[in-house]
């Protein structure tokens, strides 16, 4: 089970290393409220852990070219906040996303960027049994507690936090963008 656990681990980090700095960037947003952005990442990564689970039991992957197409779900967001900051700048209102709206929105990118996670998590779980998949899923669950925290922590260090408050909110449409368009080229779907 050690074994189990230490691999679990291994897949979360190594799939999501660029969650982090999209957490940071949402957690620097200061329109989010901060528990919007927590049960995002969590609705995200449960969402892309039942996918894999049911693809593997139906061991059925896939294309990366397909799930990639997802990296259209970021640019999209990014795009929607640049026109909003755009807005903002010109007079016009800035509304934060609604508690609902702001929860879908950070498990969107999440899922998106999900791709690698699927890609991983599928062949992780087709050769577990029932208690190695509920093992996993709770290091998946305390890993991203972990993720998120960190991420929190990082916005709120006193000297770090300042300039991601400040700047995080600016750059995170283009770090969306970005992210998405990695996604559509790196996956084969452009």
């Amino acid at each position: 089970m050690l074994t189990v656990l230490a691999l679990a681990v291994v897949a979360f980090v190594s799939t999501n290393i660029d969650d982090a700095f999209v957490l940071v960037g949402f957690f620097s947003d200061a329109r989010l409220r901060t528990a919007s952005v927590v049960a995002g990442q969590f609705l995200g990564i449960a969402s892309l852990t039942a996918a894999a689970i049911a693809f593997s039991l139906l061991t059925f992957a896939l294309p990366d070219r397909d799930i990639g197409l997802l990296g259209i779900l970021p640019v999209l967001i990014g795009l929607w906040h640049l026109w909003k900051a755009l807005r903002a700048n010109d007079g016009g209102e800035a509304h934060p996303p609604a508690g609902f709206g702001a929860i879908l929105s950070v498990a969107t990118v999440t899922v998106a960027n999900g791709g690698d996670n699927i890609a991983v998590y599928v062949p992780l779980f087709s050769r577990q049994t029932a208690g190695g998949v509920l093992a996993i899923c709770a290091v998946f669950a305390a890993m991203t507690a972990l993720w998120c925290a960190a991420g929190a922590a990082l916005v709120g260090h006193p000297r770090l936090g300042a300039p991601l408050r400040r700047w995080g909110s600016r750059i995170m449409p283009l770090v969306l963008i970005g992210l998405g368009a990695f996604i559509l080229v790196s996956s084969g779907a452009l």
